[in-house]
């Protein structure tokens, strides 16, 4: 498998082009100024979300969850900027593709399908129930679509096209992988719910995210992958998303919160999960190229 992923990674344009510019720098160095700007980065996310909350009165729970989506907005121009005037490098390295269109299609057909895998899963081990369909909040159907594809995107873009590209330089890819999987799985220790089996989960879909950034060369495979996995989850089918409840347009329930259906972090802490993007993992690695 490592063997595989080196081979992608050796024929990535993306990464090919991250590695125009490195530099005799020490890990110390290296590892601070990527903290330091994760930290600058997490503070104005957080502060563009309080002002966004901030600006509405009294906001139903959908409305808070919409606007802390918003708050990602910054992400990518903050490191594109930041990396364009100080490490020199292209917009290319960072997986922006020329096949954008197609690739987010791609992205959100692999994703649709994983996580429709889960639903079935559960569904007919009897971990999950149907309870309803709720068409009252159809009207939220584009915002938290728009909302969770600007999540997805500024997510995407400083785990696997910043992190990974960024330690890619001076560091095996192998490493850097793991590195933006670490980093993947930060913004999400203060939600509701998060247990272990949500930490290796979101490693594992890390993992996956990672591959596949490798194998089509692009930030936008991922992109859509990472939308209609929340989405779907959340607004489509009513499971908490990473520990965050949205009204949705279809009810299940968990028949009990286990190890094997996920707790209140959602379908994102179960066995089932686990398994279906252990599956991803292996067909993202080993499916013929063609």
């Amino acid at each position: 498998m490592l063997s595989r992923i080196n081979d992608f990674a050796q024929s990535s344009k993306t990464v090919t082009e991250a590695r125009k510019h490195t530099g005799n720098v020490s890990p110390v160095k290296e590892m601070a100024f990527f903290i330091g700007w994760f930290i600058v980065l997490m503070i104005l996310m957080g502060i563009i979300g309080l002002i966004l909350n901030f600006s509405v009165k009294n906001p139903s729970n959908d409305v808070s969850v919409l606007l802390s989506l918003l708050a990602f907005i910054p992400a990518p121009f903050f490191m594109i900027l930041l990396s364009r005037r100080i490490e020199k490098r292209s917009l290319e390295s960072f997986g922006f593709s020329k096949n954008a269109l197609m690739s987010i299609a791609k992205g959100l057909l692999i994703g649709l399908v994983m996580f429709l895998a889960v639903v079935a899963i559960g569904i007919i081990s009897g971990q999950y129930r149907f309870t309803g369909i709720d068409f009252s909040c159809a009207y939220l159907f584009i915002p938290y679509l728009v909302c969770f594809a600007v999540q997805s995107f500024g997510e995407e873009f400083y785990t696997r096209g910043w992190a990974l590209t960024y330690f890619s330089k001076n560091h095996s890819i192998i490493t850097a992988i793991i590195i933006s999987c670490i980093v993947f799985i930060i913004p999400h220790m203060m939600n509701n719910g998060l247990n272990i089996m949500a930490i290796i989960n979101i490693f594992l879909m890390g993992l996956v995210l990672a591959v596949l950034f490798l194998r089509f060369d692009s930030i936008w495979v991922c992109c859509g992958i990472h939308t209609i996995w929340n989405f779907t989850q959340g607004f489509v089918f009513g499971f908490n998303v990473s520990g965050i409840e949205t009204s949705s347009l279809i009810k299940f329930t968990q028949t009990s919160p286990s190890i094997i259906a996920g707790g209140s972090f959602g379908p994102e802490s179960s066995l089932i999960a686990t398994f279906v993007i252990a599956i991803a993992l292996i067909l993202a690695v080993y499916y013929p190229k063609k």
